[in-house]
């Protein structure tokens, strides 16, 4: 669907150094954004799954990423709401995302995540609100 305009997809970080310690990747497909994660032992909490945390980052990075795509512009997350369904044990997470609608100031995005590895199970839901930066 869209293009990031600017961004490197091979390193999805928007500009946030901190990003690029969970090792993410940028996947092709028929969304406007799509990351994948690899569920390693330091990211699980003490029942085996996915700290709900790392779930969430994983959901508003590719939110921003499916606005930046769409809008052209990006933006600055303003709020997220994630609803974590199950826990996410297998692996790697996939974060599959697709602007809802933009105005001339905010955009949000729908975000599924799925536990690839354990039959595309849906371990989560949200939805990003980013604050769209100026045109230039």
């Amino acid at each position: 669907m869209g293009q990031t305009a600017g961004m490197d997809r091979s390193n999805p970080s928007l500009g946030c150094t901190y990003f690029n310690q969970l090792s993410y990747r940028y996947v092709a497909g028929d969304a406007d954004a799509i990351l994948e994660l690899d569920v390693t032992d330091d990211l699980r909490g003490p029942n085996g799954g996915v700290h709900a945390g790392i779930t969430s980052v994983l959901a508003d990075v590719a939110g921003a990423m499916a606005i930046a795509a769409r809008t052209e512009r990006g933006g600055a997350t303003s709020s997220v709401s994630v609803h974590c369904l199950a826990p996410a044990k297998v692996g790697p997470l996939r974060a599959t995302a697709n602007m809802l609608r933009a105005s001339k100031n905010s955009a949000i995005a729908d975000v599924q995540v799925t536990d690839v590895g354990n039959d595309g199970r849906l371990v989560a839901v949200a939805h990003i609100t980013c604050g769209l930066f100026a045109a230039s």
